[in-house]
């Protein structure tokens, strides 16, 4: 039985996940050899399908089978669900009920998924493509151990740490960035108290 090479084996980087979360950023974890996605995002889109498959052979079963509720791994995650369970309980698409259920499930998972701080433009996906099943994915990248040779990597094409002879980084640009992290850090911070906020007040205008 072959055993893929990994990194610390060959001295050599890997390809990156292009899973793009609810907040525009790519996962950006090792990718399973020749595939799009890291392990976890894997299943993760392989259960989703699998979910949409079911509700689409028993169309009619739940009230809210047209409620889109996302992965929940970051803060757009809750914001993106929140809306849905909204709009939702506006079109008489969920009952108060059901809608409560919901809101406790935002509730615990605003308090327990992970804070991204310091996000810089740059980490957004700026462009994307989509696979046979219409899931969007974000450009392949290579990630690199930074003393290889650059000159001689194959993945020079796709590497965010490729650096150029003027000492700039692939885009470019200078690498000081530190006044950036901390002004998106302070954002963060307000956004997410703003969401378990919101989550509360629906909380209360149903009665829970």
């Amino acid at each position: 039985m072959d055993v893929p090479e990994t990194k610390g084996e060959t001295g050599m980087g890997y390809m990156e996940c292009r899973h793009i979360k609810s907040d525009g950023c790519k996962c950006k974890s090792p990718a399973l050899r020749e595939k799009p996605y890291c392990y976890f995002h894997m299943r993760l889109h392989r259960t989703m399908h699998a979910a949409k498959a079911q509700s689409a052979a028993a169309p009619g079963v739940a009230s809210d089978a047209t409620i889109e509720v996302p992965a929940i791994e970051d803060r757009s995650a809750v914001r993106f669900a929140l809306t849905q369970v909204l709009q939702g309980l506006g079109a008489k698409r969920l009952e108060p009920r059901r809608a409560s259920q919901l809101l406790y499930g935002l509730q615990i998972a605003a308090q327990l998924v992970e804070r991204n701080y310091g996000i810089l433009p740059s980490d957004y996906v700026q462009s994307l493509t989509a696979d046979e099943e219409g899931d969007e994915l974000a450009p392949e990248e290579y990630d690199c151990d930074k003393d290889e040779d650059c000159n001689e990597c194959p993945y020079v094409d796709k590497c965010t740490n490729w650096v150029a002879d003027d000492g700039e980084d692939s885009d470019g640009d200078a690498a000081d960035e530190d006044g950036e992290k901390k002004e998106a850090s302070h954002d963060n911070n307000d956004v997410e108290n703003n969401d378990e906020k919101l989550i509360r007040k629906a909380l209360a205008a149903l009665g829970r």
